[in-house]
């Protein structure tokens, strides 16, 4: 994995709030191995840029592997280009191939962005492209797990638009309210059975006035982001939410969102991490001289590890 910025934060998830408890410390048992996690987006088969997906995905795969067993590996939207049976075929052939791992993986979680909606069989193709990783079943759009100890809810977009700061409706189609109800629940339950735990939180689309390419309001261009969520999200402040969709580079320091200040213009009080893309970066217009491609764009791959430390702290590399 070509790696030109990078990304090391210890976050401590302390967030005080009148709805939902506290994130606590944790002490882990002996006999149990801490949580160890990857989180990739934007792998964009068959996307040409560079190498192309099938040349940089099986190599950020061998390289975000090669640390150590995983626990998960979540790939966070823009699975294909264009949402076609082939670019899916594409997909499952390189995540089934074991040489593309240098250490396993125990699951797998995908799920929708925008590019996946570019084909008129999309809903199809996605669900029927995927069951290689749901036992031959039609893979679900929107999940909920627990893995050893911690809640993984993913939730796809269900349309291909690309924001909604202009018309808002674009953000109840991309999350229906069936979808936001499915959150809710999931997010309830998370609380429920693991109290005082963070909940990771998987999405294409960076929520409103969060993480780097969020801000349409501060940054030039219309912003990689919605509103829909912002309202259910903030009753949960121990969320840590991976998002991808802008490509904006993760060694940027506005890449990761805490807004804890209730004095601030920030008033999302959950974690927001941006996860970059795999098979090329972007950047805000205006931010350099070259438009929204710098230089070597295309030569950009980049990713996340999450791994749980001994005091139950949240480490980002």
């Amino acid at each position: 994995m070509k790696k030109r910025f990078s990304l090391r934060y210890l976050i401590l998830v302390v967030l005080i709030s009148h709805v939902m408890p506290i994130v606590q410390p944790i002490i882990l048992a002996q006999d149990r191995q801490p949580l160890s996690f990857a989180v990739i987006s934007d792998t964009h088969f068959e996307n040409h840029a560079g190498d192309g997906a099938r040349v940089k995905v099986p190599r950020t795969l061998r390289n975000i592997t090669k640390y150590g067993q995983l626990d998960a590996l979540a790939v966070v939207g823009d699975l294909t280009n264009y949402g076609t049976a082939e670019e899916y075929g594409m997909l499952v052939d390189v995540f089934t191939d074991p040489d593309n791992f240098t250490n396993p993986v125990e699951k797998l979680l995908f799920v929708a962005g925008d590019h996946d909606w570019y084909n008129a069989d999309s809903r199809e193709n996605y669900m029927k492209g995927l069951s290689a990783f749901s036992d031959g079943e039609s893979y679900p759009f929107h999940t909920y797990n627990v893995i050893k100890g911690y809640p993984f809810i993913t939730l796809s977009v269900m349309n291909d638009n690309g924001n909604d700061t202009q018309d808002s409706s674009k953000g109840s189609r991309n999350y229906p309210q069936e979808s936001l109800n499915l959150l809710e629940s999931y997010l309830k339950k998370a609380s429920k059975e693991c109290p005082g735990k963070p909940i990771f939180f998987f999405t294409h689309v960076l929520p409103h006035a969060t993480a780097y390419g969020s801000w349409p309001e501060k940054e030039t261009g219309n912003g990689w982001c919605m509103k829909v969520l912002n309202p259910i999200l903030n009753r949960y402040p121990q969320i840590i939410a991976f998002c991808g969709h802008s490509h904006y580079p993760i060694g940027d320091p506005r890449s990761i969102h805490q807004g804890t200040n209730p004095g601030s213009d920030r008033q999302n009080f959950y974690t927001v991490v941006g996860t970059g893309s795999t098979t090329y970066s972007e950047i805000n217009p205006e931010a350099v001289n070259r438009g929204i491609h710098p230089w070597r764009f295309d030569e950009v791959t980049e990713g996340l590890l999450v791994d749980e430390l001994p005091n139950g702290d949240i480490m980002i590399r």
